[in-house]
């Protein structure tokens, strides 16, 4: 089978960055997963700025473009990954369909808000070209294999730095994917860093969502209780941590959570591998995406409830068809 072509608009962190000062390992990029997957072949990269272009050729050895139209003209590519900021997105997803591009991967947030999120949507469907959005998690098989295990019915604790749009976003998106669904977003009381948003499911799970002050250290950690234990995502999600329950040791009958399990596997590493095995498999099979188009819209809707709830003090409900 031949290897599709993909080309990275927008040459940042999250396009080639991550991948540029790495020589090893898996890839964390857009670039470095298309250059590393046997299914896909990176042909080229897309941005305004000339020093980005240069690290990306340099790493790469292949060319980037100043120009959409150019890129496109000359490379070709089934798979164009849309690396860029959410506000020039929609006018680079029209381009691409229009150039007759097999699939497109678009970082989140997908657009600047849900409405024009949902017009993308739209478009790509009546043009019949899938749309992924890069919510990792979704594509890493140790945070799919914790999903399983924790199941849709628990009460949950999210800390994150930053900012709701970015790992905010995840994080939303995480509570969704495990809960199957968000019905509303309500406000808790004020906390010493940020004010406390909780987000309701319609099978009865429930979160709390913390955005937390710490300096210079990126944090993203989430504990979920349940009736068979707790359970722990940390290290940004590349550690699973379980606490079975089991009878304690000093009153009889009582039971408590034993000590703490690591998973062996590491998580993310492999993720954006996973995210070209998806949408690879879209072309190739016609297999659904792991996280498409509506999932991108859901999430900045679940989003947009958030900062409502925690502005106006008061519950908001969220329509996800």
């Amino acid at each position: 089978m031949e290897a599709l072509a993909a080309l990275v608009v927008g040459c940042g962190e999250v396009g080639s960055g991550y991948d540029e000062l790495r020589p090893d390992g898996h890839p964390l990029s857009h670039a470095g997963a298309y250059a590393a997957h046997e299914r896909t072949r990176l042909v080229g990269g897309v941005d305004t700025d000339a020093d980005a272009r240069l690290r990306f050729e340099q790493r790469w050895k292949v060319p980037a473009y100043s120009d959409l139209g150019q890129a496109l003209a000359e490379t070709r590519p089934a798979i164009v990954s849309a690396c860029t900021h959410a506000d020039v997105r929609p006018a680079i997803v029209m381009q691409v369909i229009e150039s007759g591009v097999r699939a497109i991967w678009a970082e989140k947030p997908l657009a600047a808000t849900s409405a024009l999120a949902e017009k993308l949507v739209a478009l790509c469907d009546w043009a019949g070209v899938p749309l992924q959005v890069n919510f990792l998690r979704r594509f890493d098989e140790l945070h799919r294999r914790a999903a399983t295990i924790v199941g849709m019915r628990f009460r949950a604790d999210f800390r994150f730095s930053g900012s709701f749009s970015n790992y905010g976003a995840h994080a939303f998106d995480l509570f969704r994917w495990y809960a199957g669904g968000v019905s509303a977003a309500r406000p808790g009381p004020d906390g010493d860093d940020e004010p406390l948003v909780l987000l309701e499911s319609p099978g009865g799970a429930s979160a709390s969502f913390w955005r937390i002050r710490s300096g210079d250290i990126d944090m993203f950690e989430c504990d979920f209780y349940t009736d068979h234990g707790r359970f722990t995502l940390g290290g940004l999600g590349a550690r699973f941590v379980s606490w079975p329950p089991e009878s304690d040791d000093v009153f009889a009958g009582v039971r408590v959570l034993g000590r703490p399990a690591v998973d062996g596997e590491r998580g993310l590493e492999r993720a954006m591998l996973g995210g070209v095995a998806s949408i690879a498999g879209s072309i190739g099979s016609g297999e659904p995406l792991l996280c498409d188009g509506r999932d991108g819209v859901a999430a900045l809707r679940v989003e947009e409830a958030a900062r409502e709830a925690s502005r106006s003090g008061k519950r908001v409900p969220i329509m996800i068809p």
